[in-house]
């Protein structure tokens, strides 16, 4: 399982086994991120993908409806914009690279919502944030047993660059004496538990 996030443009590369961002096959792109979920880089937020934009990011079109910049009252006309303008003159993002590349459709089907690539990070899945906590989560002599049996099997001590600069490393934990704390008890309603 493939537990590596980053963004969503180098994913795609890599699971089609392409050299070059402009090689990439939409077709599979859009069957592989379908249900994918993705992170913004620009604000506090994670996304579905359901699909993909059938034009790039600089002719996609919608209407914005406006705000008056002082606060007045009144009518403001809705403006025909690009996702890419949109990006640019309203969130202060420049889309340099992937402009006239597709869009990432976070909406609903039949409202599309659509986000640039260039903006968006794959995030874990579900199963993966699980894995992530089991393997992060584990116990004190499993912990131990990991270490020690990789400093055994990628044998430091033998690196020419490590001891070029006379840096040696043990294989054995450094001990330090310490104390074990009691378990915290939390507190549910006023009940102690």
């Amino acid at each position: 399982m493939v537990l590596t996030t980053g963004p969503v443009i180098d994913f795609q590369i890599v699971k089609q086994g392409t050299q070059d961002d402009h090689a990439i096959d939409w077709v599979k792109a859009k069957k592989k991120l379908k249900n994918v979920r993705v992170k913004a880089t620009h604000i506090n937020g994670e996304f579905k993908i359901i699909g993909l934009s059938e034009k790039p990011c600089n002719e996609i079109y919608f209407t914005l409806k406006g705000k008056h910049q002082d606060g007045a009252q009144g009518e403001v006309q809705p403006e025909e914009i690009t996702v890419y303008e949109y990006f640019r003159k309203h969130r202060n993002l420049h889309l340099t690279t992937f402009a006239c590349f597709r869009c990432l459709d976070v909406g609903k089907p039949g409202k599309p919502n659509y986000l640039p690539l260039e903006r968006y990070t794959k995030a874990p899945s579900y199963v993966q944030r699980a894995i992530l906590v089991n393997k992060v989560g584990q116990k004190p002599l499993d912990c131990k047993k990991v270490l020690t049996d990789s400093m055994d099997k990628y044998e430091y001590d033998k690196v020419p660059l490590l001891s070029a600069f006379s840096i040696s490393i043990k294989k054995q934990l450094t001990k330090f004496d310490g104390r074990v704390l009691d378990t915290p008890k939390m507190k549910v309603s006023g009940d102690e538990d």
